[in-house]
């Protein structure tokens, strides 16, 4: 990886890069990485050579190239100027005293700094050369991405005086490699102010799926020449991950054009007077999480014409199940409605669906739940969504590659059976929390914590205001990690019999037992109450649940310790309504460097419910 400048210079001069070819695919992408030209800007390490351009990511890949497209014509001709090959711009140590650039060659423009590209608007080889900077997908799955940032236009005349009148052509595109095609996000004339005033031209844009290798390139070009001026932008451009491959936080199965299902590429899944037809597929999540935004592709058409239409009124019924047996069982929440009304977004995709041979283009929906639908454990889950506006515009919910080749389809809304299994999947993700949001404001615990919002002093990674209920401390274990206790269910004596406390974060294979009492131990509350060689008992008078062994793996802190406490076992002990219990968990550390071979949880209180 090239050397990074620490600092960005006061003088901003930037292109819009174009990346030769696409950049080599590593991991290490999440949800929310961002690329932004002006921080990952390398400069270059030779006068007049390539080297550094394009520049590298935080992970190491090539991935922002700055360019000039040589020749071509404005915006809406025949031949415009980014239709033409694009050539790589070397690196100038001291462009006209201004310090390092990107240009075409020993001062000579155009230029590209972090923050800065200048398009040189006199005759001959300077009009003729148009700045560029190309970002290129070095994920190696296709992920969705959102692009941020502004182009600020301005003019001057460097040889003095008022700076002349010109409209300037703004250009930004995708281009998908693999299939050849090419969107523009912006593609605009303006005419910016003179010298000292900005006009401020938006680089946002809608979600787009990007594969590796795609390109997306930010160019201008001024649309006349005039003596001894120049039109320059300066840059705040970057891109980044809504939805990053293999992250747990986002769940997808992508739409995929060209896939087929009957000749179809998706699957009826609509309800109306006279044809209902629910659809649902199936996502597994790996422990206790909360659903926060719901995507999905497809297109609609009209049942007699088979052409393309958009139903009246444009709503859709999202319900969210526990699997049962291979099939959807308890509902999860309430349904969905998602509508215009209710924050529903649409874009059209370029994918195609047909109903009869006729084309109809999928659009990308996406809600963001208003209230996040809590999903109680791991395991698998369904998701069914239906059109549910009642008219004769039938909605097909697309296809997707991704899954495990199980969906299912129940036509006339009498319960999903075996009858129903659809050897396919649909395209579809679901953004998650990470798990844990435990002050309920939509923002994951570990982003609180990061961002200062919440405390955490005991560093167990629950914001200390979640912490109410839990007393005295915790003693970190020979791996450095502070075992954690929680719990799951209510302590009730005749309700449903699912109390359940566990211990994380202790070592592997080795024992541990359960302590509760009916009341706390005072000398060991608070985070600096006297210990004994690190080691707090938390509970007065305490009883012991017994000896068990923790899962994980020897000599790591990843061995958990699980304790039904049944209400048969709460009878037995006596415990009454409205007490209140304390319990805290004790394991074995047989390399704990203090020699007791002893650590602990903090405790925790529950009050018994009836």
């Amino acid at each position: 990886m090239h050397m990074r400048r620490s600092m960005v210079g006061s003088v901003l001069i930037a292109a819009l890069p174009f990346l030769a070819g696409p950049a080599s695919a590593q991991s290490g992408y999440v949800t929310g990485f961002t690329w932004h030209h002006g921080l990952d800007w390398d400069p270059g390490s030779q006068h007049g050579g390539t080297d550094g351009n394009p520049s590298d990511d935080g992970l190491g890949n090539a991935v922002w190239s700055h360019m000039r497209f040589p020749g071509g014509a404005e915006l809406g001709s025949a031949s415009p100027w980014f239709d033409q090959p694009a050539t790589l711009l070397t690196w100038d140590d001291d462009y006209f005293g201004f310090g390092g650039n990107w240009s075409r060659g020993d001062d000579q423009s155009p230029i590209v700094s972090p923050g800065y590209m200048q398009h040189d608007i006199v005759g001959g080889p300077d009009y003729d050369s148009a700045p560029a900077v190309r970002w290129t997908s070095p994920l190696p799955d296709p992920t969705w991405i959102r692009v941020h940032g502004s182009v600020l236009l301005t003019r001057n005349n460097y040889a003095g005086g008022a700076p002349p009148q010109v409209d300037v052509d703004v250009v930004l595109v995708h281009d998908d490699v693999s299939s050849g095609s090419r969107h523009f996000l912006l593609a605009n004339t303006f005419t910016p102010p003179g010298a000292g005033a900005e006009q401020n031209v938006s680089l946002g844009a809608p979600e787009l799926l990007v594969e590796s290798g795609d390109h997306l390139t930010l160019t201008l070009r001024a649309r006349s020449t005039a003596p001894a001026a120049q039109v320059y932008a300066i840059l705040h451009f970057f891109v980044q991950t809504t939805c990053a491959p293999g992250d747990s936080a986002c769940l997808c199965q992508f739409a995929m054009p060209g896939l087929v299902s009957g000749g179809e590429g998706g699957i009826p899944s609509t309800q109306n007077g006279t044809w209902n037809s629910r659809v649902a597929d199936d996502f597994t999540v790996q422990a206790e999480n909360e659903v926060r935004a719901i995507t999905w592709w497809g297109g609609a058409f009209d049942e007699v014409s088979s052409v393309a239409c958009t139903p009246v009124p444009d709503e859709y019924t999202l319900r969210l199940y526990e699997d049962a047996g291979g099939f959807p069982g308890p509902a999860v929440g309430d349904p969905i409605l998602a509508s215009a009304a209710s924050g529903l977004s649409q874009q059209l995709t370029g994918h195609f669906l047909f109903r009869n041979g006729t084309p109809l283009q999928a659009r990308r929906m996406r809600l963001e739940l208003p209230t996040p639908v809590v999903l109680p454990r791991s395991g698998k889950y369904w998701l069914e969504i239906v059109e549910s506006s009642g008219s004769d515009c039938y909605f097909l919910w697309e296809n997707s590659a991704g899954g495990d080749l199980r969906a299912l389809r129940d036509v006339g809304s009498t319960g999903y059976g075996s009858e129903d299994v659809l050897a396919l999947d649909l395209g579809y993700c679901i953004e998650l929390g990470d798990g844990i949001d435990c002050n309920n404001n939509h923002v994951d615990d570990a982003t609180d914590i990061a961002l200062g919002t919440s405390l955490d002093e005991d560093a167990d990674g629950v914001p200390d205001e979640c912490e109410a209920r839990r007393q005295c401390v915790g003693k970190r274990n020979s791996q450095g990690a502070l075992p954690r206790i929680d719990t799951s269910g209510h302590p009730t004596l005749t309700g449903p019999d699912d109390f359940v406390l566990s211990a994380s974060r202790v070592m592997g294979q080795e024992s541990g037992m359960l302590l509760w009492g009916r009341a706390p131990n005072p000398s060991s509350s608070g985070a600096f109450a006297a210990s004994r060689r690190g080691s707090r008992l938390c509970v007065l008078a305490p009883r012991v649940t017994g000896h068990q062994t923790a899962t994980g793996t020897a000599g790591l802190a990843d061995g958990t310790l699980t304790f039904p406490f049944t209400q048969d076992l709460m009878a037995a002990a006596g415990w009454l309504v409205g007490e209140t219990l304390h319990f805290q968990w004790f394991a074995s550390d047989s390399a704990h460097p203090d020699g007791t071979g002893l650590g602990h949880t903090r405790s925790v209180s529950v009050v018994v419910l009836p």
